[in-house]
C-alpha cells in the first residue's frame, strides 16, 4: 500500500493521468525531456506532493520524470531536496537552461520505496536549477504512485569562477601551446549544443591554417 499521503500545506503537482499512462507524452513538467521544455515551479521552503510511474510508448519502457524549477537569488545557495516516495526513487539537481540532462555532480541519489532520501548541492551561484524526482526503474511502478519532496535553501557565497568562465572572457592560446585549467566553480553558459556539456570554461586562438586539432586530457 501507499506510504506517502498528502499533508496540509503541500503544493500539489496536479499532472494529468497521475503522472503517466501508456503512450503518454509529458508536456506538463518533463523539463528538458519534454517536446517543449516544461517545469513545475517550486520555491525555497516548499513541500510538494506529486505522482509518477512507469509506462509504455510504442512497446518501449519509460518513466515519468518531474522537474521542479527553483530560482536562486542573492549570492547563491546550498540546495537540499528531501523526498519520500511510494516507489524506488531517483532524485538530484540539474542546472538550467536546457538543453541540459546531466545531474550536477554529486547530487544524484537513489533510494528504496518508502525511505527518505536527501540530495544536497555545493554552494551554487544565483540562477535557475531543477529539483528532479523520478522512479529509479523503468517498469513496475503504477501511474499515480505518490511522493512528497521538500526543498530548502541555505544562503551562501560561492567561490569566484575561473577567469575564462564566460565566452566573452575566453583565454587566448597559441597554436602548439599546452595549457592547464579547471572548470571547478565555473558556470554553464554554453549555447546549444555546447550548453549540454555542463560547467564550462572558454579558450580562443588565431588560426594559422584551415584545419585545427584540439586535444584534452583529465
Amino acid at each position: 500500500g501507499a506510504c506517502v499521503l498528502p499533508q496540509p500545506g503541500d503544493i500539489e503537482e496536479n499532472e494529468p493521468f497521475g503522472g503517466c499512462a501508456d503512450e503518454y507524452v509529458d508536456e506538463f513538467n518533463g523539463g528538458c525531456n519534454s517536446p517543449i521544455p516544461a517545469f513545475s515551479p517550486i520555491d525555497c521552503g516548499d513541500t510538494v506532493h506529486g505522482e509518477s510511474g512507469t509506462f509504455l510508448v510504442a512497446g518501449g519502457q519509460f518513466r515519468d520524470t518531474d522537474w521542479w524549477l527553483v530560482t536562486v537569488g542573492g549570492t547563491g545557495a546550498i540546495l537540499t531536496w528531501t523526498v519520500t516516495a511510494d516507489f524506488p526513487v531517483l532524485i538530484g539537481f540539474v542546472a538550467q537552461p536546457c538543453p541540459q540532462t546531466q545531474f550536477i555532480a554529486g547530487t544524484p541519489v537513489v533510494g528504496a520505496a518508502c525511505a527518505e532520501v536527501t540530495s544536497t548541492t555545493a554552494c551554487l551561484p544565483a540562477g535557475q536549477y531543477v529539483a528532479f524526482v523520478a522512479p529509479s526503474v523503468f517498469a513496475g511502478v503504477a501511474c499515480g504512485s505518490q511522493y512528497r519532496g521538500t526543498l530548502t535553501c541555505t544562503p551562501c557565497e560561492p567561490p569566484p569562477p575561473p577567469a575564462n568562465d564566460l565566452c566573452a572572457n575566453a583565454q587566448l592560446i597559441e597554436c602548439g601551446e599546452t595549457v592547464a585549467g579547471s572548470n571547478i566553480d565555473s558556470t554553464t553558459d554554453g549555447f546549444a549544443p555546447c550548453g549540454a556539456a555542463g560547467l564550462d570554461v572558454w579558450y580562443k586562438f588565431v588560426a594559422s591554417s584551415a584545419t585545427a586539432t584540439l586535444s584534452t586530457c583529465v
